[in-house]
């Protein structure tokens, strides 16, 4: 028998059990039908495997859904004073993004242009998602997987191009959690370089200030009334704070030259830990400094000289941007120094033979001169 002729006996259906055989165990008969339950072990199985995924996705989407209300729920005296939009509009669910990722929109406040709030969390719905993140999360810490614990992201709008806040702020700063977080902001966002790590007796020791200027960091925890200090005061409330930052430039480095001024923005971005939905009261305090951030921010410029020396070094990466995308943009022409060099002297030698005699003698004559002073300065110098 030849290999194809293996292949189609072994896809051929299976013949229908002969009510002959022997068979002790539960069998179903209707009028000429008969189901025997006991033959179809593996396809039982694999029916139930199914049937359990099916499950575990409904279960945790239905947790998942139910943790991002009973938060939005908790926050609602903030959204009713604060904004006047909000998208979708209660009792709608957020939208989703898988039932891992659920977002809500909001807008129509002094100082901030929108405020999108990202939900991340556990992938409850999926087995396997759930216990690779886990896997990955110990052999790569610094690595930020999602899934690994429940976070929402309040990225606030301040400026974008021509709208909103304009003028001097406090550059890029961060107030981050060490355990965990702090590797993976460094190596995940591309603007906390322009910022370096320091310790503040005005924080908790769990966390870390990353600041371009100590003004930067005496104006966001000095300035009175802000409450951020107050807040990081107290333990139960500082645990759940991941990161709280402030920044003028992209996350990620741009790879065509300095980033036109309709495409800049500022945001504050706050990464919160969530807890059980019966401390979610413990967000409030955190959400509400950073309205009075905001506030400062809008209204109270930083120092002139930390203004200054915030804005030469903004000049100083655009040229290094712009030099960066100019020497791509070579590379991938195929032009380089070497390449210019090589065709400005060809062009040359072109340009001599279309001479007459006489204007290639004086030329020759000329280079001859040319090189004979620069060695005999190269001999007075030694």
């Amino acid at each position: 028998m030849s290999v194809l002729q293996h292949i189609l006996a072994s896809m051929a259906p299976r013949q229908p059990p002969s009510m002959d055989e022997a068979y002790d165990g539960i069998q179903y008969q209707w009028k000429t039908f008969v189901f025997r339950p006991g033959m179809y072990q593996k396809e039982g199985y694999g029916l139930l495997f199914i049937a359990a995924l099916l499950a575990m996705w409904y279960i945790g989407s239905s947790i998942n859904a139910k943790k991002v209300a009973a938060w939005v729920a908790a926050q609602k005296s903030i959204w009713d004073r604060q904004f006047r939009a909000m998208s979708p509009l209660p009792p709608k669910p957020p939208l989703t993004d898988g039932p891992a990722t659920h977002l809500l929109y909001f807008t129509g406040r002094r100082n901030v242009l929108s405020l999108h709030i990202i939900f991340n969390l556990k992938p409850r719905h999926s087995l396997l998602e759930y216990v690779y993140n886990y896997v990955r999360a110990v052999f790569d810490p610094a690595h930020q997987t999602a899934g690994t614990e429940d976070e929402v992201v309040l990225d606030f709008t301040l400026g974008e191009g021509e709208k909103g806040q304009q003028g001097e702020g406090p550059g890029v700063w961060a107030l981050v959690d060490k355990s965990g977080v702090l590797p993976t902001i460094r190596k995940n966002r591309w603007d906390v370089t322009f910022a370096k790590a320091v310790e503040s007796p005005l924080i908790p020791q769990t966390h870390m200030v990353l600041q371009e200027s100590a003004d930067s960091t005496d104006y966001v925890l000095k300035t009175p009334n802000v409450g951020l200090t107050e807040v990081m005061s107290h333990p139960e409330v500082a645990q759940y704070v991941k990161s709280l930052l402030i920044t003028d430039q992209p996350s990620s480095r741009p790879t065509t030259g300095p980033l036109p001024a309709r495409f800049r923005s500022r945001h504050l971005i706050l990464t919160l830990r969530m807890p059980s939905s019966s401390q979610f009261n413990l967000h409030t305090p955190v959400i509400n400094a950073c309205f009075n951030l905001i506030d400062l921010m809008g209204k109270a410029p930083v120092k002139p000289e930390t203004a200054k020396k915030l804005r030469k070094i903004r000049a100083e990466v655009d040229v290094e941007l712009a030099k960066d995308y100019d020497r791509v943009k070579k590379e991938e022409a195929g032009e380089t120094e070497d390449d210019k060099k090589a065709a400005k002297r060809k062009a040359e030698e072109a340009r001599r033979k279309n001479l007459s005699p006489e204007e290639q003698r004086k030329l020759e004559e000329k280079d001859r001169k040319k090189a004979l002073r620069k060695s005999q300065g190269k001999a007075v110098r030694r």
